[in-house]
């Protein structure tokens, strides 16, 4: 029996304790079918919020350590949140006549969300350029970007960012945590000195003398 991507993340519910039967002996335990599941105990049928991240990582936190051991599992549970989280926002989109980006701008993984930090940057970056040679409304910064031989440093840019995201497929994984694939938190201190010198490596690359000027 084959099973469409539809079917898997948006509409089935409970797949984890069929794949998991250890795991989940009892339907209460869940996570991706707790609401149904507290619908039918309750008799409660308003709208409610069920996190799927949040009963997970109560599991996860737990005393029993397979739950953190479950890799394929932790993937499956975040991509189902995910898909559930875009097709509602997409749902209440059409209801509302307006595009699908409008409504998931609220989170970090969506292009409308950054559209909005890139565009709030660049007004940033234009305000704080004008106030950069505004001698009369703003001496202070005025003399502060100009050196004694009277060349400029504009403070207009904002600092440079860099995000480590190890549980991201494409965070570069050195051959020596092989071994550790199938359980990563086993080896979190060596994932720890290796994003560590990581960091220090790409700080090395870019900062220079002045420190907060880019190469």
């Amino acid at each position: 029996m084959s099973i469409s991507s539809f079917d898997l993340f948006i509409i089935l519910c409970g797949i984890e304790c069929a794949v998991y039967p250890i795991l989940y002996p009892r339907t209460e335990f869940s996570d991706t079918g707790i609401l149904n599941d507290y619908k039918e105990d309750s008799d409660d049928h308003s709208v409610r919020i069920a996190s799927i991240a949040r009963s997970w990582t109560r599991k996860v936190l737990s005393s029993v350590r397979v739950y953190a051991e479950q890799r394929d599992l932790c993937f499956f549970l975040y991509d189902k949140q995910l898909a559930m989280k875009y097709f509602a926002a997409h749902t209440r989109a059409q209801r509302m006549g307006v595009t699908a980006d409008v409504m998931a701008r609220d989170s970090q993984a969506s292009a409308g969300y950054w559209e909005i930090v890139r565009d709030a940057l660049a007004d940033l970056v234009r305000i704080m350029m004008m106030r950069c040679f505004d001698k009369e409304n703003y001496p202070m910064l005025y003399n502060h970007v100009r050196t004694m031989k009277g060349q400029v440093w504009l403070c207009a840019f904002p600092n440079l960012f860099i995000t480590i995201a190890p549980a991201e497929w494409t965070f570069p994984r050195p051959y020596f945590l092989q071994p550790y694939v199938d359980c990563v938190f086993a080896g979190a201190y060596l994932m720890a000195l290796h994003m560590f010198y990581l960091v220090r490596c790409v700080w090395y690359f870019l900062a220079n003398r002045w420190g907060n000027r880019l190469c």
